[in-house]
């Protein structure tokens, strides 16, 4: 879905007002948001794929839809907010302002571990033996990607395979390690933060138990939960081993900086 207010740019803004379904319109979406950030979560891809598109678009209307302010009453309450009981008004902007606050430290964690991973990268001078791994890279993609695509993404796996040596040697050095009890304790506490309180009893712990051991079984599912915990191993590594140095700032400038370095 396009949504208006990602577009900044007044020329691209001005072709969207008054198209009707079955409409064409043409835009380049990066030019338009001016923000990697806002294009990748607009089309509902990956920022670093938001980055890289250079072409013009061609969208066609399939539904219109508005978004019109709601009554601001217990219903609206209940409906965002369904086992918190909000009251009031007051109430509901202090949830939405915590709720704001875990957001946004999580973004700032993840430009954290990015800037570290880089400069890591930068310190270290790994050479690698880039005509092989050109080749090995061919041999082992067959029919998934071409010379061409390789050369110009090259050097994106060359960081990749970098920080992979550089994280398994810093994962030995500390003995650092994730475990399977810490998934299935990573999964039974998100399940329980999603529950009303008056909900935990024995049959609670009974489906918590079920629901751990379901997706126990997807491999997929534990793969990026493997990865989320073992990524925050990392950075409490770091925090507590580097020299930091906090700063703080707007989200404008925040969405400027991490567009710049990412």
């Amino acid at each position: 879905s396009i949504g208006l207010d990602y577009i900044k740019l007044k020329t691209v803004k001005n072709k969207f007002i008054g198209l009707k379904k079955g409409d064409k319109v043409v835009f380049n979406p990066l030019k338009a948001t001016k923000s990697a950030i806002d294009t990748s979560t607009m089309l509902g891809i990956s920022k670093e794929e938001a980055e890289k598109l250079d072409n013009d678009f061609q969208l066609t209307v399939e539904e219109i839809s508005r978004v019109t302010p709601a009554e601001i009453n217990k219903e609206l309450f209940d409906m965002v907010y369904p086992h918190d009981n909000i009251k009031e008004k007051k109430q509901l902007r202090e949830k939405i302002k915590n709720d704001a606050i875990v957001s946004f430290a999580a973004e700032s964690e993840r430009q954290f571990m990015n800037n570290t991973t880089k400069k890591l990268i930068e310190v270290s001078e790994i050479k690698l033996p880039d005509e092989f791994m050109k080749r090995w890279l061919l041999e082992s993609n067959k029919d998934k990607i071409t010379k061409e695509q390789l050369d110009t993404q090259y050097d994106n796996y060359s960081e990749t395979f970098k920080w992979q040596l550089i994280e398994n040697k810093i994962l030995t050095d500390h003995k650092i390690e994730v475990k399977e009890e810490d998934i299935k304790n990573h999964i039974r506490e998100y399940f329980i933060h999603q529950m009303p309180q008056t909900e935990k009893n024995k049959e609670t712990e009974i489906r918590l138990n079920e629901i751990v051991n379901s997706i126990m079984q997807n491999k997929e599912e534990v793969k990026k939960i493997y990865d989320r915990l073992l990524e925050d191993k990392l950075m409490n590594l770091f925090k507590s081993t580097l020299k930091l140095n906090n700063k703080n700032i707007s989200y404008e400038e925040f969405v400027k900086l991490a567009t710049k370095t990412n």
